[in-house]
């Protein structure tokens, strides 16, 4: 048994996902009792109940969950496969039910219904490994209740997704094919919520997600509401110093409307101990209008370039270039981006980064976007500083997106592991 702050996930976290992410400044820590119970060597069962965290507090509708999983091998076929079933419930306060009612009596009365205060979601989920293959799936369906729409007006409706992961790798070669569908799983705390606020649960990204800051420029957020994505990603390594890996993610509407699309390929080759060269190109196709909220505006349609070296000094020490290119017509044009780094492990690190949108259609605007930053590991301790000056846009981390605005100043922040 465990109580306090809390950590987990059931299946892919389609149901339920506790977590954190400090580089968004998100904690989805549920404050409750969990505890789980081992049936014999191959099935467990785990539960939970408690409200999630928000800040120095917790939102007051309460979550419930159950979640069997199994643990079954044949060592004489070389099989295994881990399935499982979860079910959570979310039970609604009575301040929220208010404010739930009072959103649906503002609408027309052809449109209004009657809420719930209970909301559940159940999933089915598996992993199954046999010789150089994988499957990984995952069926989730929702009650009907309360939900936003792309207007940001209550509906009343069920919800579903539909996750598979096929993989296969081998003597230098892998692949991976995966394919979802989302149908009004919105699952929070409150109807009322949005963006990235009081997040009950988790659905995978739909494409691939980018480190390059040019290529992961415009990335598609997963909604919620509805979507039907595919990925396929392929990695070849034709010797032990030289990686080869290309991707392919489509992200349409359920009307079969493009949201995303993009053409991702990669090589790294490794020269000797001191020098590591990687260079790629990506090009994308990315709907702007639905993304960020900007109602008109035309598919974005980029070419991107790109390339990094790292040089290892000496055992401590290292330093790592980057730079990147992005040619389009669309939003707010071609970018020039470049990045220094020095490393002192395993205590120092330090940048200096610009970003030049030199193909600004305003002339006036093809603006600097400049970056210093120091970071300083202590045991337990990270610390980190700098003056930043940052274009407004999408950014994501771990799959879970959000838009910033355009910034300019100092940011410090400091990190610590008990």
């Amino acid at each position: 048994m465990r109580l306090g702050h809390l950590y987990d996930q059931f299946g892919n976290g389609i149901t339920f996902r506790a977590y954190e992410g400090r580089g968004q400044n998100l904690d989805y820590a549920l404050f409750g009792l969990s505890g789980q119970y081992q049936i014999n060597d191959q099935w467990q069962i785990k539960g939970f109940t408690g409200k999630q965290k928000v800040l120095f507090d917790t939102y007051a509708p309460v979550i419930k969950g159950l979640c069997l999983q199994g643990n079954l091998r044949s060592e004489r076929m070389g099989l295994s496969w881990s399935p499982g079933w979860s079910f959570v419930n979310r039970t609604l306060d009575g301040t929220s039910m208010q404010s739930v009612v009072g959103s649906i009596e503002s609408l027309d009365p052809s449109k209004r219904f009657v809420p719930k205060y209970n909301t559940y979601v159940g999933s089915f989920f598996q992993n199954l490994q046999w010789a150089s293959w994988s499957l990984n799936t995952e069926w989730a369906l929702k009650s009907r209740e309360a939900v936003l729409d792309r207007e940001g007006v209550l509906e009343n409706s069920p919800g579903s997704v539909l996750y598979a992961d096929l993989g296969y790798s081998n003597d230098g070669f892998g692949i991976n094919v995966q394919y979802k569908r989302t149908d009004h799983f919105d699952f929070r705390v409150s109807p009322l919520e949005i963006l990235n606020e009081g997040l009950i649960n988790y659905v995978p990204p739909g494409a691939r997600m980018n480190t390059y800051r040019l290529t992961s420029r415009y990335a598609p957020a997963t909604q919620l509401v509805g979507e039907n994505a595919v990925q396929i990603e392929a990695v070849y390594s034709p010797s032990r110093n030289t990686q080869i890996q290309a991707n392919l993610s489509l992200v349409n509407g359920p009307d079969r409307s493009l949201y995303y699309r993009e053409y991702y390929a990669e090589a790294k080759h490794k020269f000797n101990k001191q020098i590591t060269l990687s260079g790629g190109l990506q090009h994308l196709v990315y709907n702007q209008e639905l993304y960020e909220f900007k109602p008109g505006a035309p598919l974005v349609r980029a070419w991107t370039p790109f390339a990094e070296l790292t040089y290892k000094i000496n055992r401590q020490k290292s330093l790592r270039i980057e730079a990147s290119q992005m040619t389009t017509e669309q939003d707010l044009g071609d970018w020039l981006w470049g990045l220094v780094e020095y490393n002192i492990a395993p205590r120092y690190s330090f940048s200096i980064m610009d970003m030049w949108n030199y193909g600004n259609p305003n002339p006036n605007k093809r603006q600097h976007y400049y970056t210093a930053f120091a970071a300083l590991n202590w045991p337990g301790l990270r610390f980190t500083g700098g003056y930043v000056r940052q274009v407004q846009g999408i950014i994501c981390t771990g799959g879970v997106c959000r838009v910033e605005p355009a910034f300019n100043g100092l940011r410090f922040s400091m990190s610590a592991n008990f």
